[in-house]
């Protein structure tokens, strides 16, 4: 389906369901353990369902071509070339790969922000 043959979902409460939410479950925290949009699920199965279909195909003929063809898509939303998109399985992953990826000398310093949660919560 095309993006502009997608229905438009109001953001906010309407949109909940667009999700497999637990009925009365409130998400307040979605960006550490969330979850995403039902029509997401059902395109991650039918890929996973290609998978173990043929994996041997998949693996050989399929997957390298839509990784790249996800990874153009990305770099044009964000405008960038795709041979620097790369995919991760989360943000301490992708930071990790960047720093690893620097060449760093002598007196060179990183300044981050420290954002963590109260060691009691």
């Amino acid at each position: 389906m095309s993006p502009s043959a997608r229905s438009y979902v109001e953001f906010g409460k309407p949109m909940r369901k667009e999700f497999f939410f637990a009925e009365g479950h409130v998400p307040l925290n979605h960006g550490s353990y969330g979850t995403h949009p039902r029509s997401v699920h059902i395109a991650k199965v039918g890929w996973q369902e290609l998978a173990e279909q043929r994996p041997d195909w998949f693996m050989r003929k399929k997957y390298m071509h839509q990784l790249n063809k996800c990874r153009q898509i990305v770099a044009k939303a964000i405008n960038a070339e795709p041979s620097d998109c790369v995919f991760v399985t989360n943000a301490t992953t992708g930071v990790n790969e960047v720093l690893q990826s620097l060449e760093w000398k002598s007196g060179d310093s990183i300044l981050y922000y420290s954002t963590i949660y109260g060691k009691n919560c």
